[in-house]
Formats: C-alpha cells, structure tokens, sequence
C-alpha cells in the first residue's frame, strides 16, 4: 500500500488517446425486438510498458461491447486506448502496473463510452447509455 500511494501522489496523466477501434452493425439488429437482445462490455487484459528511468508507464487498455440475439453478436464495437503516465521515476514495476490496472481503466472508460454514444447515434441503433463505473466494478469478460 505504501509504494502503491507514492505512485497514486506522483503520477500525472499525461494523455489518453484512441489508437484503433472497429464498428460492426448486421442488418438484423435494425429488425430484431428490444427484448430478444443481450448487451454487455467489458474491458480485455491491459498491456503495461514502464521505464523506472524516464518515469513513464504506458498502458493499453481494450474496451469492447457487444448486442446479441442467441448466440449471434448482431452489434460490435472495440475501441483500443493508450493512457500515459509520467512523474514514476524509480517506482516499484508491480505496484506501477496495479495502477495501471486500477486507474487506467477507470480514467480510459469514458472515452469509451462517449465513443459508444457517438457510434449509437450515427448507426441509429439506440443503445442504453453505458453505465458509470468505479476501480472495482470493472471486470474482464
């Protein structure tokens, strides 16, 4: 926990960027009910790069949703972020990676979820909006 809030208390979010991400509707969803449809997202295992030396840590962090009717996903939509963080010169690489785990997620979702609204709105598919999350409401798919 010690090394774990030093890097809570020096860590400064430098970016999040949108480095890929892919949309794919099947004509099906647009003739299917409302109440035959199972949604759900989730967050795959996140990727870290960290340099003790620059202090920087990277990690990559792929958000994916999906709409299905049976076993058929009629709606798909992955998006990949980076999130960048300097200020962890000489930090702990365990403890960088669990803050990585645990804040990245949390400060890349909303980009995420932004980017499903958007996505929803162009392809008139009507999506429930995503809800908002906390660290420990995320879980892997």
């Amino acid at each position: 926990p010690k090394e774990y809030n030093a890097i809570v208390s020096s860590a400064n979010l430098e970016s999040i960027i949108l480095v890929n991400s892919k949309f794919e509707m099947k004509q099906e969803y647009l003739s299917s009910s409302e109440d035959e449809r199972k949604f759900g997202f989730a967050i795959d295992d996140i990727d870290v790069a960290y340099s003790a030396i620059d202090g920087m840590a990277v990690g990559k962090y792929d958000w994916r949703l999906w709409v299905s009717v049976g076993r058929k996903h009629l709606i798909k939509i992955e998006c990949e972020y980076i999130a960048t963080y300097s200020g962890l010169m000489a930090k702990n690489p365990d403890a960088v990676k669990l803050f990585l785990y645990k804040v990245g997620r949390v400060a890349t979702y909303p980009y995420f979820r932004n980017k499903v609204s958007q996505l929803s709105w162009e392809s008139a598919a009507q999506l429930p909006i995503l809800p908002t999350i906390s660290a420990g409401s995320i879980d892997k798919d």
